[in-house]
């Protein structure tokens, strides 16, 4: 399913070991879900880093539109914590089967 309202800011670095590892499972449970991913790496991106107040990597933020049709953060994770967001998503991007 297909989910608009919710989407994901990665923030991470070839140099950064698990990110290696954490990276690709992001990515994985943005396509299961439908969320739109963007990728920034530090060397690439620093403005995107600093205007996210990103320290340090990996760190994943979820971000969700609200009423006004702005995206607000909804979570935040930094380290290659492996359910949190996933749980996240859940809990804010996939609607509850069956109401």
């Amino acid at each position: 399913g297909d989910s608009p309202e919710c989407r994901i800011l990665y923030f991470g670095s070839p140099n950064c070991k698990p990110c290696l590892i954490y990276g690709p499972k992001v990515q994985k449970w943005a396509e299961e879900y439908g969320i739109k991913l963007t990728q920034y790496v530090d060397l690439k991106d620093p403005g995107a880093f600093e205007d996210h107040g990103v320290k340090s990597m990996p760190t994943v933020i979820l971000q969700k539109k609200g009423a006004d049709g702005k995206y607000e953060e909804v979570y935040r994770q930094s380290g290659a914590d492996n359910l949190g967001l996933k749980e996240a998503i859940e809990t804010h991007c996939v609607e509850a089967a069956g109401g």
